[in-house]
C-alpha cells in the first residue's frame, strides 16, 4: 500500500502541471483566436454521477488499461527514453501517454471543436506522462490512479461547483 507522503508528490506535480498547461494553452488560444469556453460533455452528468463515473470509475479503468496493460506490453522500450527535469521518462511511458491522449479523440463524436480536441489530447497525454512515470517508479498502479483522479477532478471542478451551487 502506498504511503501518504509518497502519494502527495504525484498530486502536487499534477496540480502544478494542470495549472501551467491551462495558462499556456489559454495564452496560445488568445493569440490564435481559438474559441474558448467549450466544456467537456461529461459536465452534463449529475455531480454525483460525475464523481462516480468520471473521477472514480474512469480513472481506475483507464489506468488499468493504459498504465497496467499497455505500459507492461511496452516494457521492452523501458530502457530508452529522455530526461525531463532530472527524471527519466521511458519510451514506454511516452507511447502509453500518447495512446492515452489519442483515446480521447472519441470526443469527436460529441461535436467538440478542433481546439478543444487538441487541448484535451495535450492535457491527457501530459497526465499520462506523469501517471506513467510514477507507475514505473513505484511499480504500483495506485499512483497512476491518484494522478488520474486528481486530473479529472481538477478539470471539472469549476463546472462541478457551478452545478452543485446552481450558479
Amino acid at each position: 500500500m502506498p504511503k501518504f507522503k509518497l502519494m502527495l508528490r504525484p498530486v502536487v506535480i499534477t496540480l502544478m502541471s494542470y495549472v501551467g498547461l491551462s495558462l499556456l494553452l489559454s495564452f496560445i488560444a488568445k493569440l490564435s483566436g481559438a474559441p474558448q469556453g467549450e466544456v467537456h460533455p461529461a459536465i452534463r452528468l449529475h455531480p454525483l454521477q460525475f464523481l462516480c463515473f468520471i473521477v472514480l470509475a474512469a480513472s481506475i479503468a483507464e489506468e488499468i488499461l493504459f498504465r497496467g496493460f499497455f505500459l507492461n506490453l511496452l516494457a521492452p522500450f523501458k530502457q530508452k527514453g529522455i530526461r525531463i527535469l532530472n527524471r527519466k521518462i521511458s519510451l514506454s511511458v511516452m507511447i502509453s501517454a500518447l495512446l492515452f491522449g489519442l483515446a480521447h479523440l472519441s470526443l469527436i463524436s460529441y461535436g467538440c471543436s478542433a481546439y478543444f480536441l487538441i487541448r484535451t489530447i495535450v492535457f491527457t497525454s501530459s497526465i499520462g506522462l506523469i501517471a506513467g512515470y510514477y507507475q514505473e517508479k513505484y511499480n504500483n498502479n495506485a499512483y497512476a490512479i491518484v494522478v488520474h483522479m486528481t486530473s479529472n477532478l481538477l478539470g471539472m471542478l469549476p463546472l462541478l461547483l457551478m452545478a452543485l451551487y446552481k450558479i
